[in-house]
């Protein structure tokens, strides 16, 4: 029978993975679909069966997209009910949102999606730990609902869009607070589980939208692949398994390298070009992609290209230097390549023009003034920089009915009829290539002060003393 085949499966590949371990608490991410109901209801029997001393709970996201988005919040209330498991519903303005950030609707709601996610673990994580009087070590846990069949979707559609390695080995069972205990399943398996144990679950039609890409690979692309290979879904995922492991054992290498070769020298990263040069061409470029991610403090936005043109600098007999993302500088001289960081964000650039960048909360009445601005800190996306223009540089205006539209700064610089020479003097208060503030004119109105201002960052220029 199906539903002793999923049972069983389901324990064992918790315990393979360690996806219990000394897990207090475990909140599914209950969305109403077959696929949530069935991981629900799973745990609520491996908690009971096996008398698994967690707690379980349970989190609705009603995006307010669609019009079913109401009843499928009642739905969810009602079997959270029915199974005796609490349940937290959390509403969200995603069209709101990605109006706000300009960004598409499916990548909004994911952002807030799981922003509300960890809120929630935050949460429980605080309470447990008022209750216990110490600090509880990493006992609440995240469920999510991904299948194998998501797998091969998760997998194609980072194969499609250029992917590195680790984009290419799919979803983990474990990733920090979250844990997948479904990846080993098909959809098929879910459905046909869900129908033995008679449990009810709404059907989102937003999954059947082919406008969609993930939509797309599933109904229209991974059908043709089964007709090349059988079971196409499950091959990928087994190839995203082992790529997984290569991944590991590459990022792991790459450490070892990276503390071997690589030193901190006066603000910037720097390794001997000689040193870079003995390990194997993938490892050299992995190096330096590490070097970049580190000296920017993140990896988002950073790609294995920008490793790359380092490398061309690198083996480039003149040496020379190039702009990463985030404000680095990657130089190259006869015997080191390093990444500078960026200069903190109270500094003097071009015409002598002093900033300084601080937060308030208390408004007191926004100030008319061309060198101090007043922005939205809770819309900004990292620490700010300042520096001079770049290609890929934008900032967005607001139309008469308040929507934002994106313009590129060049075409800004074209249309106020400033000059070439100018261009290159004005300064510029950025988040990555986003314009928060070109010095002397205006700011973006994706940073505007509103009535839900909470947090404001101000930005002051000053003549520098001469």
């Amino acid at each position: 029978m199906m539903g002793f085949y999923i049972n069983k499966e389901f324990k064992n590949y918790i315990e393979e993975n360690g996806l219990l371990d000394k897990v207090g608490h475990v909140i599914v991410a209950l969305s109403g679909g077959a696929d949530s109901v069935c991981l629900l209801e799973l745990l609520k029997r491996l908690r009971e069966e096996d008398a698994k001393g967690f707690e379980l709970s349970a989190v609705h996201i009603n995006h307010g997209i669609r019009k079913e988005s109401d009843e499928e919040e009642v739905f969810v209330k009602n079997i959270c009910e029915k199974f005796g498991v609490p349940c937290q519903v959390k509403k969200l303005d995603v069209p709101g949102y990605a109006k706000e950030k300009g960004l598409g609707v499916e990548e909004a709601a994911r952002a807030l999606r799981y922003e509300a996610l960890n809120e929630e673990a935050a949460h429980i994580y605080e309470k447990k730990s008022r209750e216990s009087g110490q600090e509880r070590d990493r006992d609440v846990r995240i469920a999510l609902a991904h299948h194998r069949d998501d797998q091969a979707e998760t997998v194609l559609f980072n194969l499609f869009r250029g992917s590195e390695l680790k984009g290419l080995s799919g979803m983990r069972p474990k990733n920090g607070i979250y844990i997948r205990p479904l990846l080993f399943a098909t959809k098929e398996d879910i459905l046909s589980y869900v129908k033995e144990r008679g449990l009810s679950f709404v059907t989102d039609e937003s999954n059947y939208d082919v406008t969609y890409s993930r939509n797309r690979i599933r109904h229209n692309i991974l059908p043709e692949a089964d007709k090349v290979h059988g079971k196409s879904a499950e091959k990928i995922a087994e190839t995203a398994e082992r790529l997984a492991a290569a991944s590991d054992y590459i990022e792991n290498e790459t450490a070892k390298a990276f503390e071997a070769v690589v030193r901190d020298e006066n603000g910037s990263l720097s390794a001997d070009k000689k040193e870079i040069a003995k390990l194997h061409p993938f490892m050299q470029q992995s190096v330096l992609y590490e070097m970049i991610c580190k000296a920017g403090g993140h990896k988002k936005d950073i790609t294995h290209k920008h490793a790359g043109d380092l490398l061309k600098l690198m083996n480039n007999r003149n040496g020379g230097q190039i702009s990463l993302p985030y404000g680095l500088t990657g130089y190259c001289d006869q015997s080191s390549i390093s990444v500078k960081r960026a200069e903190p964000v109270s500094r003097s650039v071009a015409r002598n023009i002093r900033f300084s960048i601080f937060l308030r909360k208390d408004l007191d009445g926004i100030p008319d003034s061309r060198y101090t601005k007043w922005l939205d800190y809770d819309k900004i996306g990292r620490q700010p920089e300042v520096r001079t223009r770049r290609p890929g540089d934008y900032i967005f205006f607001e139309d008469d009915k308040g929507n934002l539209h994106k313009k590129r700064l060049k075409d800004y610089f074209i249309e106020e009829k400033i000059s070439r020479s100018e261009r290159d003097q004005i300064p510029l208060v950025a988040d990555g290539d986003h314009i928060l503030w070109i010095v002397g004119h205006r700011i973006s109105a994706a940073v505007k002060i509103s009535d839900e201002t909470k947090e404001v960052l101000i930005v002051s220029a000053e003549e520098a003393d001469k």
